[in-house]
């Protein structure tokens, strides 16, 4: 499918971004590695790779401006975001216009990433977005499937909220979950409990050596 200029430019960035953060990374990993060897301490702020691909990115010129009433066109400070075990988590949003075409957008991005195997979470707003976009994922003949299908190798595992995967699915699959984001809303209604109703058949996580 034909890309417009302002998502090929959304693309272009994101793919700066990807490549300045495994630059980041092989650097940090290379600090961790001098320090502890002089056994000396690692800070949060040293394993932060993707606060200093940010700033590489905001040093270049390279990040667009938002506005702030105080002092103007400015470049956003990067908002750090962490696991529960306190490793960094490198995030990014691409902000396009209404219609503008956001799941060609995320597609091609997924395209960009050539991540063959793993796990993404994809969420949209309403059951009507929810059934076109489960329809265009689950027809082999859609462009966008298509799409998902080079990316991933033909790797596709499509999936609801409700059905089950192990570890091995993200391990040999690209396991896509779409996800209505009422289901995630714990404020607006009981959709959101239902995700906990049953916690089991996830041993594969916590267990790896045994057999499911």
């Amino acid at each position: 499918m034909q890309l417009k200029h302002y998502q090929e430019d959304a693309l272009l960035r994101l793919e700066r971004w990807i490549g300045e953060l495994k630059k980041a990374d092989g650097v940090v990993r290379e600090t961790v590695e001098a320090l502890e060897a002089k056994s000396l301490p690692v800070t949060d702020d040293t394993k932060n790779y993707p606060r200093m691909a940010w700033k590489a990115l905001a040093d270049s010129g390279y990040l667009p401006s938002v506005h702030s009433a105080e002092d103007g066109l400015v470049i956003p400070e990067y908002v750090s975001r962490t696991a529960a075990s306190g490793a960094p988590i490198p995030h990014t949003c691409m902000k396009v216009p209404t219609g503008g075409g956001k799941t060609l957008l995320c597609v091609a991005a997924l395209e960009r990433i050539k991540q063959d195997t793993g796990f993404v979470l994809w969420m949209v707003p309403t059951k009507a977005i929810f059934e076109q976009t489960w329809k265009a994922f689950a027809d082999r003949e859609h462009p966008y499937r298509q799409m998902l299908e080079n990316a991933s190798g033909r790797k596709v595992k499509l999936l609801h909220k409700d059905q089950r995967f192990t570890k091995q699915d993200i391990e040999s699959y690209f396991c896509l979950m779409l996800l209505m984001l009422p289901a995630a809303n714990r404020m607006r209604n009981k959709e959101f409990l239902k995700i906990f109703r049953d916690s089991s058949g996830y041993e594969s996580f916590f267990f790896p050596n045994r057999r499911i």
